[in-house]
């Protein structure tokens, strides 16, 4: 849900609980779904707040969008009132990755952090935070097998392996 507002929320529907979902912005204060507002159709993905009128959007946008596993390995931002199609690509995977998705942290009295991850394998994966101050997200230097958390301005890591840094 909207940070933090939490007025409305991404929700993503599934079949049976399957993978393919379709996504729906959701007024939760008139407890309906946002006429014209944030709509993806069915597809392995999903969307996550930047702010009111944006989303990073992570789906099947046609042929060449999705890996080899079948899940998105592009990230767009898409502002609200455009057509999904003219959302900008933000981040690209390679079609040998498991997937690529988005996600943004919002703490009260701390600017937001967006990161992304690129499943290389099923255990391994790449980070990129989003510099505020040129707009592009940059590689975090991390243990392939690690598991980056954001919480207020600092970035935490749970290793699951020895991290060599300068040979120490």
């Amino acid at each position: 849900c909207l940070y933090p507002s939490y007025d409305r929320c991404l929700l993503s529907l599934s079949r049976g609980g399957a993978d393919a979902t379709v996504t729906r912005e959701f007024d939760v204060t008139t407890k309906s779904f946002v006429k014209g507002g944030f709509e993806l159709p069915e597809a392995k993905g999903s969307a996550v707040w930047i702010d009111r009128d944006t989303v990073y959007v992570q789906t099947d946008f046609g042929p060449g969008t999705m890996t080899a596993s079948g899940y998105p390995r592009i990230v767009k931002e898409w502002r609200r009132g455009t057509p999904l199609g003219e959302a900008k690509v933000v981040f690209e995977g390679q079609m040998s990755d498991i997937s690529v998705n988005a996600s943004v942290a919002k703490q009260k009295g701390y600017p937001d952090q967006h990161m992304i991850r690129r499943g290389v394998t099923f255990y391994t994966a790449e980070f990129f935070l989003k510099d505020p101050a040129s707009g592009k997200f940059e590689k975090v230097d991390l243990p392939a097998d690690a598991g980056p958390g954001l919480v207020r301005d600092l970035l935490t890591i749970t290793l699951r392996s020895d991290w060599k840094v300068g040979g120490a």
